[in-house]
């Protein structure tokens, strides 16, 4: 009998159930290039994606990554800031959780015509680049 590892017996997330980010903390690499983010989210039955950006002090964004289809509570992604970028200072690490929702086109019943996003819930943290 194969078994679930996104499952356990004593787990029951109602599919309704709202999602938030429970953790989130961020560690610079050695190399003061990358950055070592982690988080950890609620229970959840269904997909949603995330959108991870790094923002400094004048509020441009400088590095971001986005992940579809997360299907386990706790995720980690290295976030590579570009060397003219990495100027020391005060940043902001931001995580937004978000759901994709298909729009089906006006002009073409049965077709997806857009796609529009749905936020969850969001979370930042300052991060001290040196």
């Amino acid at each position: 009998m194969s078994e679930d590892i996104f499952f356990q017996p004593n787990q029951f997330t109602p599919e309704d159930a709202e999602i938030k980010i429970l953790d989130l903390n961020a560690e610079l690499y050695p190399d003061h290039r990358r950055l070592d983010v982690k988080f950890r989210l609620s229970g959840f039955r269904k997909s949603m994606g995330t959108s991870i950006t790094l923002i400094d002090q004048t509020g441009e964004e400088i590095a971001s990554a986005n992940i579809v289809n997360i299907f386990i509570p706790h995720n980690e992604i290295t976030l590579h800031i570009p060397g003219s970028r990495a100027k020391p200072g005060v940043y902001t690490l931001v995580l937004s959780l978000f759901t994709l929702q298909e729009i089906e086109s006006e002009q073409e019943p049965g077709k997806v015509g857009d796609i529009r996003t749905d936020p969850l819930d969001r979370k930042s943290i300052s991060i001290t680049l040196l």
